[in-house]
C-alpha cells in the first residue's frame, strides 16, 4: 500500500459505496494479512510428477505440430480446392474430431489397465494424426 488512502476513499465514494471508510478498513486488513502469507512451494518432490506430465503434454502438442495445422487450416482446405465458406467448415469438423478423438483416448486411458495404457495412447495419437 502506498498510503493513499483519502486519494482510496474518494474513488470508493464515487463509485457509489455509501460505507466506504468500512470498506476501505476491510481492503486495508486483507492486504496486512496477505503480507504474512507465502505462497506454496511449486518445485517439490510430492509435485514433481504432475508438474513433469503437464510439461510432457505441453511439448508435445507443440512438437506434434498440431498448432501448426490449426493455424493453416484454412490455406490448407482452401489449396486443396474447397471454397473459402467450406474450408472453414473442414476447420471445425477437425477440431470436433480432435475433440472426439481426445475424449474417446481420455475415457479409454481412465478404463484401462496400465499395461494397456501405453497402447491406448499411440493408437489415439495415431488415429488422431491420421484424421489430421
Amino acid at each position: 500500500m502506498k498510503g493513499e488512502h483519502q486519494q482510496a476513499g474518494e474513488v470508493l465514494r464515487k463509485i457509489g459505496l455509501s460505507q466506504a471508510e468500512e470498506h476501505l478498513a476491510a481492503i486495508r486488513n486483507s492486504v496486512h494479512l496477505e503480507i504474512g502469507q507465502t505462497s506454496a512451494p511449486l518445485f517439490v518432490r510430492s509435485l514433481s510428477k504432475p508438474i513433469s506430465l503437464a510439461v510432457a503434454v505441453a511439448m508435445f502438442n507443440q512438437l506434434g505440430g498440431i498448432n501448426a495445422l490449426w493455424y493453416y487450416a484454412n490455406t490448407i482446405f482452401a489449396m486443396a480446392g474447397f471454397s473459402k465458406d467450406s474450408s472453414a467448415l473442414q476447420s471445425v469438423m477437425l477440431g470436433v474430431a480432435n475433440l472426439i478423438a481426445t475424449l474417446v483416448g481420455m475415457e479409454r486411458n481412465i478404463f484401462s489397465s496400465r499395461m494397456c495404457w501405453n497402447c491406448c495412447c499411440r493408437s489415439c495419437r495415431a488415429w488422431n494424426t491420421a484424421l489430421s
